[in-house]
């Protein structure tokens, strides 16, 4: 039961900055996740794109 899934890296400039990422969990789930020292889940998405749109929105929001 393994599924692994290449997905866009979402994130800021700056790679010491925490940014917001689209990671796969199971087939057709992904977690939103804020990686830092400790990563922290903080949505959930249900197919790729729209994951990934939400962790660009999520990094762009944070910059404001």
């Amino acid at each position: 039961m393994s599924y692994v899934e290449t997905l866009d890296f979402v994130g800021t400039a700056d790679a010491l900055e925490p940014e917001y990422q689209a990671r796969p969990v199971s087939r057709g789930k992904y977690a939103i996740v804020l990686s830092g020292e400790r990563d922290e889940i903080v949505g959930w998405g249900y197919d790729a794109e729209s994951a990934i749109k939400i962790a660009q929105a999520l990094n762009k929001a944070d910059k404001l």
